[in-house]
């Protein structure tokens, strides 16, 4: 029987997306999550919380296909002896979804004493190379406040014409011009990164963009023309802040006030032409979230999960996953 072209099925906040084949074993699922440096030692409930969020995950249907999580970004963790978090996160997706399979990669601490990574299911992707954490602007003197970590994938079955970058991205935060322009200007140096990878190439930028809306100079960069050009994979420009339009979108905070959509996903044209390795139409989403929230309410105001699952998110991190698919 002739294989058939596999799909990403792609999702956030988590920032979940997934790509997904024809066949069941040719889907992927991707999801990205600032986990606030979560969880560490002691932390009992907490990590209860996270294997409950990464089962519910599981067994999330979209587009009518269930499946773990292949790929998780993680922005904002930890792999200090006394703050493990990282590795912590890895345990439990292996213990949730009853495998030994899954491994992680995560840079050195950033400036903003944080890291960003990937846990990925080795018996379903393969990681290609060795994982890059970008550099800076020596030339500008200009320094990420964090890391930015670059994989390469290729979903176990298939060639190299299957392979994906991934880019787990965690952009400055907070309001001002200075914080808008370095968030533009991080933006800048992955895009140059992106297209230095030539023409064709499947890419996919995930992660804690802390934009306020896509009226920002970095929204601009990163769709702007070129190899690496991104596409917001839920299609909503706009100044999201507090705009109950976005209400579906918010990932930010679900312990107390959904108002700011942070976590965002764009992918390369060659994600989204129909041909090889390609994103799931309507796989994006913010996991917990089906916009039935109180605008400025937690997320437990809603009905995008259950109720224990709903709390779950709220004892976990201040931002939603999310999740999406590929083909």
């Amino acid at each position: 029987m002739s294989r058939r072209i596999p799909w990403v099925l792609l999702a956030v906040c988590l920032l979940q997306f997934a790509a997904m084949v024809v066949e069941a074993d040719s889907i992927i699922r991707v999801a990205s999550w600032n986990t606030n440096n979560g969880p560490n030692i002691d932390q009992a409930d907490r990590e209860a919380a996270f294997s409950k969020v990464f089962r519910a995950m599981g067994a999330d249907r979209v587009n009518g296909i269930a499946r773990a999580v292949d790929i998780l970004a993680v922005q904002e963790t930890d792999q200090a002896a006394s703050l493990p978090s990282f590795d912590r996160l890895t345990m439990l997706m292996n213990e949730a979804y009853g495998v030994e399979s899954y491994q992680g990669v995560v840079t050195g601490s950033d400036r903003g004493g944080d890291r960003t990574g990937f846990i990925y299911n080795s018996a379903t992707v393969h990681l290609v190379g060795e994982p890059v954490d970008l550099p800076g602007d020596p030339v500008r003197d200009m320094v990420p406040t964090h890391s930015t970590l670059r994989a390469e994938f290729r979903p176990v079955g298939f060639g190299a014409d299957f392979n994906f970058t991934m880019y787990s991205v965690h952009l400055k935060s907070s309001t001002g011009p200075a914080n808008r322009t370095l968030r533009a200007d991080e933006v800048n140096l992955i895009r140059a990164n992106a297209d230095s990878l030539g023409d064709g190439v499947n890419v996919l930028y995930a992660g804690d963009f802390n934009m306020l809306g896509s009226s920002e100079a970095a929204w601009a960069n990163m769709t702007a023309a070129g190899p690496g050009q991104g596409s917001d994979l839920a299609n909503a420009p706009g100044e999201w802040r507090g705009d109950d339009a976005f209400r579906w979108l918010h990932t930010q905070d679900p312990r107390n006030k959904m108002d700011d959509r942070f976590d965002l996903a764009f992918a390369s044209v060659a994600l989204l032409d129909g041909v090889g390795l390609d994103y799931m139409d309507g796989s994006f989403h913010v996991f917990g979230n089906d916009g039935s929230h109180d605008l400025n309410g937690p997320i437990t105001t809603g009905s995008g999960a259950s109720p224990d699952v709903l709390t779950a998110l709220t004892l976990t991190s201040d931002h939603l996953p999310n999740p999406f698919r590929k083909r």
